[in-house]
């Protein structure tokens, strides 16, 4: 039973006598209204703010998921004499985080840890990936709840890696990368990277994809011709390239380049007969479509020009898989050591040398590709084709 002491000014507690133990089975809506309560950290809460949190759907549960706490020693109800009635004004636990460890909930010790322990590897995330830097400080408010700051770390860490394999997308393609999800990313949460970090930059797409192409091919479409080297480069919706689109010229070979400052440098130099098409980053579903299109209305053999790292291994494989898929040959070019070893390099990365280790555990690289796997970790060594290519 409770034990009832009155108190100085009009006041009294009602409280068990034995410890807290165990909080008797409650009812599946006061066990709802109960975590609610418990989200909150303070030692002490006031009745009327417990009853909004309650809200209409569970006022009539507030009385009696009280009592119960009351009878099981979790909390001491604090009432105030109003009018000749005892009427409820605060409620205090007595031991808060054992209730809280009960139904699952993290005590304020346990996120103040998980907050701590986010910033950290927010902070490592720095240190290698200093764009991300304009993110992490705005992380670091303490209105954020440890959820959301879990979650954007969580976003972050996904763009460090999303660089770190050269992909390119559209922001669905990111979503479910992120989140396996299309439209598993809020809002919210768009407008928050969008501010803060450069996404078209990282190969995150808002618009509609386009294709680079530059040298030799002509396409004719429902409105007109289009000459791909006319202007040095051109870009083309992807969807123009299917439906009633026709080719005019057929490349005598196309050269797939994945430096965008290279493939610009090339198309306005390369040399007749050569169609030059830009390779973006682990090239989306769209782009290998509308290739795949091309190439089924055109084909010719490839000379395919990645950054001779993991990354670029990977990239290179995607592609040739086109052309793997219609018999058709093709080969890396500007690829080898001879073109890069003795320019400036990079040394492998953690990540690098990992992804080198799962090619070769898979065995599905072409020889050139696994040949080129092998010296990248024979050398330790990788490169940017921008400066030779």
């Amino acid at each position: 039973m409770p034990v009832i002491t009155v108190t100085k000014n009009r006041s009294r507690t009602r409280q068990s006598d034995a410890p807290f133990v165990a909080l008797a089975p409650v009812s599946p809506r006061q066990e709802a209204l109960l975590k609610r309560w418990l989200a909150a950290h303070a030692e002490e809460r006031r009745w009327q703010t417990l009853l909004e949190e309650a809200g209409q759907d569970f006022l009539d549960c507030a009385d009696g998921l009280l009592e119960s706490l009351v009878n099981a020693g979790a909390v001491v109800a604090i009432e105030k004499l109003v009018r000749g009635t005892w009427t409820i004004e605060r409620m205090a636990w007595r031991d808060l985080c054992t209730l809280q460890r009960s139904r699952g909930i993290h005590t304020a010790d346990e996120r103040q840890a998980a907050r701590e322990e986010t910033r950290q590897q927010l902070a490592a995330l720095a240190d290698v990936c200093p764009w991300i830097q304009p993110a992490i400080d705005n992380c670091q408010s303490r209105t954020l709840s440890t959820e959301v700051l879990k979650a954007r770390m969580e976003l972050l860490k996904a763009l460090a890696t999303w660089k770190s394999e050269q992909r390119f997308g559209m922001r669905r393609d990111f979503a479910q990368y992120a989140r396996q999800g299309t439209k598993d990313i809020t809002l919210a949460e768009w407008k928050w990277l969008e501010t803060h970090v450069p996404l078209e930059t990282l190969g995150i797409e808002r618009l509609a994809f386009i294709l680079w192409l530059g040298g030799s091919l002509t396409l004719k479409t429902a409105s007109g011709h289009v000459d791909t080297g006319a202007m040095g480069f051109c870009g083309l919706p992807m969807q123009a390239l299917l439906g009633d689109t026709r080719v005019l010229s057929v490349p005598q070979r196309y050269w797939l380049i994945e430096n965008r400052t290279s493939f610009e440098r090339q198309t306005a130099k390369v040399e007749q007969g050569t169609c030059v098409i830009w390779l973006p980053g682990r090239p989306p579903n769209e782009w290998l479509t509308a290739l795949g299109w091309l190439l089924d209305k055109a084909p010719a053999p490839a000379h395919i020009s990645c950054d001779p790292d993991p990354a670029g291994i990977e990239i290179a494989f995607t592609a040739s898989a086109l052309w793997e898929s219609r018999r058709l040959p093709w080969s890396l070019h500007r690829m080898d050591p001879a073109h890069w070893q003795h320019g400036p390099t990079l040394p492998l990365t953690d990540f690098d040398r990992a992804l080198l280790i799962r090619q070769a555990s898979q065995g599905h690289l072409p020889p050139s590709l696994a040949q080129l796997r092998d010296t990248l970790e024979r050398l330790n060594q990788k490169a940017e084709q921008e400066a030779w290519v």
